[in-house]
């Protein structure tokens, strides 16, 4: 099965991820991810975004892939053990050898061996399937003749979207050097998407070292006829819209009906002065964007007529207030613009014929946050009986009243009372189908018990059923480490 994994930065990316169409996404926690500067996932919101994923059906990866220090091996030891029992269906480590101890404390673990571990030859995955990993993310430089020869002896992950790294895997010591921040720590501050100046026969300034995204595009067919199994997506610092139009492309393309809107939609939400197919695919001039850096969105049309604070393009397109955009010349940002009024109004040193690229677009926005999965049904059995306790009962679960049924004086629950409350799902994706085994009448239930029973059973519902056994693993820690 071909797989489109999607990042999660933070838990609204993994609710879009998900009701779009991932078939897994990946995501950092408070610590040990080597994207600290995204929001990453408390124990809290951990918890929640793995049950509501696989409640759909998606997987879910936890990234733990900085380099650990000894002193914080504990901690990384129960911060795995805590997802694992959450129910997180795999880990991406850069560890070779933390991957070891990992399946000498849990059996049981899924290991997935991360970009930066470097693995570009069938050696690498040899040695990743000795280590305990089920799965290496390859090298962004492995050559197509390898990705063959690899994915013969391991399952494989390939990226196909977004950034990309000028240093070999990952393994860059730039942030480091110059500022102390490790970007194998975690804490990369991109030197590499600065300007600079290259001197000799001929001087150039410019984005030297900043490599344009990474778009594989319909070349993902080419991979999977080597034997990938899944894609990777890039971004979890990246907007929803991003995450959501990114899974659209590629899954347009899996199913053959993907539209021209759609990579359209997709270079509107992050593209950094277009794309390249990568290393895999040989080296072309693409590779480098050497004349804009950030994002440069969509071409919308050319500038026809300046007036004293706004604009007029070529084209008659439809624009919200608030929509975005940037003006280039010949490659090179030369001025901004926004959407206000009626009016697209600039700032910059402008002329005719520049281009308009939209940066912002609110009205797609909008439409990826209305996009919702169907509720899921949950046949829910309700037992009414007097001088019995109240139960609601759901796929093995049951709950119950802490008193017993008492008659009503005045106002007697009703059934219409049971299912309106029942309907009150909260954060709990359910569709409630109730069904009376038994239903007295001339009862009386406060609300607050009808409230505390429903909370209960739909919390037992979604919080319990992908636990997991961690073989009480801090009792293991010390004798191991």
């Amino acid at each position: 099965m071909v797989e489109i994994l999607a990042p999660a930065g933070n838990l609204k990316n993994l609710i879009t991820a998900v009701n779009v169409g991932a078939d897994a996404v990946y995501l950092g926690l408070s610590s040990f991810s080597a994207r600290q500067n995204s929001q990453n996932f408390n124990n809290e919101e951990l918890k929640y975004a793995i049950n509501y994923a696989k409640s759909y059906g998606v997987k879910v990866y936890i990234a733990v892939n900085t380099l650990i220090k000894d002193s914080e091996i504990q901690d990384f030891i129960e911060a795995v053990s805590v997802a694992y029992s959450y129910g997180a269906d795999a880990f991406i480590l850069q560890d070779i050898f933390l991957g070891r101890l990992l399946k000498e404390l849990i059996p049981d673990i899924c290991l997935h061996l991360s970009t930066q571990a470097g693995v570009c030859n069938e050696y690498g995955a040899k040695m990743a399937v000795e280590y305990g990993f089920s799965r290496a993310i390859l090298a962004r430089e492995t050559k197509l003749e390898d990705i063959k020869k690899i994915s013969s002896i391991i399952e494989t992950e390939v990226f196909i979207q977004g950034a990309l790294c000028s240093s070999f895997s990952g393994h860059c010591y730039f942030s480091s050097f110059i500022g102390g921040l490790s970007g194998n720590r975690g804490h990369c501050k991109q030197p590499c998407r600065k300007r600079y100046t290259l001197v000799g026969n001929d001087k150039f300034n410019g984005y030297l070292l900043s490599l344009s995204d990474l778009c594989v595009d319909t070349d993902i067919e080419t991979l999977i006829n080597l034997g990938v199994t899944s894609f990777k997506i890039e971004g979890r610092m990246r907007s929803s819209e991003y995450v959501a139009s990114a899974i659209k492309y590629y899954k347009g393309i899996l199913n053959d009906n993907v539209k021209e809107t759609d990579f359209i939609n997709l270079k509107t939400t992050y593209n950094r002065g277009d794309y390249t197919k990568g290393l895999a695919f040989s080296q072309k001039e693409d590779f480098i964007s050497r004349k804009i850096q950030g994002h440069k969105g969509s071409f919308v049309g050319k500038i026809i007529n300046i007036n004293k604070d706004n604009v007029i393009i070529d084209k008659k397109l439809s624009f919200n207030d608030g929509d975005s955009f940037k003006i280039i010349r010949n490659g090179y940002e030369v001025g901004n613009a926004i959407y206000k009024n009626g009016t697209i109004k600039f700032k910059g040193d402008i002329k005719l014929g520049d281009e308009l690229f939209i940066t912002k677009n609110l009205a797609l926005i909008s439409q990826v946050d209305n996009i919702k999965r169907d509720k899921i049904d949950v046949d829910i059995s309700v037992y009414v009986k007097l001088n019995e306790k109240l139960s609601f009962s759901a796929n093995g679960v049951t709950v119950y009243s802490k008193d017993v049924l008492t008659l009503s004086k005045t106002s007697p629950l009703t059934k219409t009372d049971v299912i309106n409350n029942l309907n009150r799902t909260d954060i709990y994706p359910y569709n409630p189908i109730v069904n009376f085994t038994d239903f007295d009448e001339n009862v009386f239930v406060p609300k607050s018990v009808l409230n505390s029973l429903r909370a209960e059973l739909y919390s037992k519902l979604f919080n319990e059923k992908y636990l997991k056994n961690t073989y009480n693993i801090k009792k293991y820690i010390n004798n191991s480490i």
